[in-house]
């Protein structure tokens, strides 16, 4: 299935972010995000994005271009046409909670650009995976930023651990006091 349109919004009564996928089909996919899912997909895709750009540039240069590819993205006409419901729910109408996600690079497809992967764990034995384009991906990217900002659930730090664990990666999730989940 080709993904045509991402919409999100913030449900301030559940806190937390109704996200919507439809595809060329008219199919549609709903997705209840927690802070912690939300905050996670934000740090972790900024990071992959990085990590592709480094295969062609140095560090530095890698998240310059990063950021310059999302700011042009924020300052092209980021408002598409209306969201299109769909016709068809295989998940039910109801949009399901993302219990936990992972994020990782995809192979290309044949001559094709780098693709994102996005796995949403929806229960046991249970995920969905998304493959996205680079800026679809960023996409993605600007419309949680936004909802993450508006709900003031802060952001999301990649760091490297310590010395005796080189090459790992956590992400320090900051704890906000008026939020209680």
């Amino acid at each position: 299935m080709s993904i045509k349109q991402l919409n999100a919004t913030y449900l301030l009564q559940d806190d937390r972010i109704l996200f919507r996928i439809n595809t060329e089909e008219k199919t549609e996919f709903g997705f209840l995000l927690t802070r912690r899912v939300a905050l996670f997909i934000l740090a972790a895709s900024e990071h992959l994005v990085e990590k592709v750009l480094e295969q062609k540039h140095d560090p530095a240069t890698a998240k310059a271009v990063a950021d310059f590819e999302k700011k042009n993205l924020i300052s092209s006409d980021m408002k598409g046409p209306e969201f299109e419901s769909g016709e068809t729910f295989p998940l039910g109408q109801s949009p399901i909670l993302v219990l936990d996600v992972t994020c990782g690079i995809a192979e290309p497809e044949a001559g094709g650009e780098q693709a994102f992967s996005i796995d949403f764990i929806l229960g046991k034995d249970q995920s969905i995976n998304l493959k996205l384009p680079k800026p679809m991906l960023i996409a993605m990217r600007v419309l949680l930023e936004n909802l993450c900002d508006q709900a003031s659930w802060g952001r999301a730090v990649i760091a490297a651990s310590a010395p005796e664990t080189s090459g790992s990666v956590s992400i320090d999730i900051p704890v906000s006091s008026s939020t209680i989940h």
